[in-house]
């Protein structure tokens, strides 16, 4: 039985170029006409018939299936936020998709490639890829939509957080509270978002003379201990900063249990929130946290990918706001 690859090998086009003829999308993607000719003269000498799902993109049976892609790890309270927003959005009547989860391990990209080449998925939303696999995914010839999520791409469109948003969030903070000695308290392995989210902040901060020493940014392991040990090592310079920036609210937990172990209470704690936007009023010292919008990601993502999979034009990024949640909404 001949396969879209076979097809495409006839024709002399790419797998992608096939699947936009078969989905209807020529016009809309500018495919020439002698081109989609081609195509055509290809599948009927090869008796290609088009599966269920490529049916299914039509909409002859439904809405299409895609994927949701998230890495097996521990940031599953983010991963929620996410999926309950694309889950909203695929709900939608004007953007409906029927999803399923695919979870893939960092490192292992070839074998999510082999899982999105199955012509039964029609689509991906991807997110939480390293910058290795990010490039894999990004030169694999799909023939099928892909949206990152919370990543910045320059080949496939993507849906994430503002990252200088996020650094003005954190001058103003800082100017707010009085400090002037930013340190940084990261998961060592830290990926794509997290590291060009550091630099975004540090170059905000700097533009107001809020200084960030070498010696104050400390990578430690991504849980409670990690950031307690974190602490302690702060603490031992002769000049600690006077605010941490955590990378997520687990860390700030751990800086938080060795700041009140040394008697600091003085040092402010600020995180990225990936889900728990009411656990910093509950520690001492307390924890303020910039919001990272989860739901909005899912849901601007998932729309995006609807409109891809229906030959729309649209944007090829959404960059969605963050916001500050204080412990003590007073200040």
């Amino acid at each position: 039985m001949a396969t879209i690859r076979d097809v495409a090998a006839r024709a002399g086009v790419s797998v992608s170029t096939v699947s936009i003829v078969l989905n209807g999308q020529q016009e809309a993607r500018s495919i020439p006409a002698e081109t989609v000719q081609r195509v055509q003269n290809a599948m009927e000498a090869l008796s290609y018939r088009p599966s269920r799902a490529a049916q299914a993109l039509r909409g002859k049976a439904g809405p299409p299936p895609v994927a949701l892609c998230w890495v097996l790890d521990g940031r599953s309270t983010f991963f929620m936020r996410v999926a309950r927003g694309a889950a909203e959005a695929a709900t939608d009547e004007n953007h409906p998709l029927e999803l399923t989860v695919l979870p893939f391990e960092n490192g292992k990209m070839d074998q999510l490639i082999r899982r999105l080449r199955n012509p039964a998925v029609h689509g991906a939303l991807v997110g939480c890829t390293t910058a290795e696999d990010q490039r894999q995914l990004e030169e694999a010839d799909l023939g099928k939509p892909v949206v990152f999520l919370n990543r910045v791409s320059l080949r496939f469109p993507f849906c994430t957080s503002d990252i200088e948003d996020i650094g003005r969030l954190t001058r103003e903070y800082a100017l707010r509270q009085g400090s002037r000695r930013l340190g940084f308290v990261t998961d060592a392995r830290a990926m794509v978002p997290k590291t060009t989210r550091r630099e975004a902040i540090r170059a905000a901060c700097a533009a107001a003379s809020i200084s960030c020493l070498p010696e104050h940014v400390l990578l430690t392991e991504n849980s409670v201990s990690g950031g307690y040990d974190a602490a302690g090592q702060l603490l031992s310079l002769v000049k600690p900063p006077d605010l941490v920036f955590c990378d997520n609210e687990v860390l700030a937990v751990g800086v938080s249990a060795g700041l009140r172990a040394a008697g600091f209470h003085s040092i402010r704690i600020l995180a990225a929130g990936l889900g728990l936007s009411d656990l910093g009023r509950h520690m001492e010292p307390a924890i303020d946290l910039i919001d990272i919008p989860g739901e909005a990601i899912g849901r601007e993502g998932a729309k995006l990918l609807s409109l891809l999979l229906r030959g729309k034009e649209t944007e090829s990024c959404c960059i969605c706001e963050s916001r500050l949640i204080l412990s003590d909404p007073r200040e």
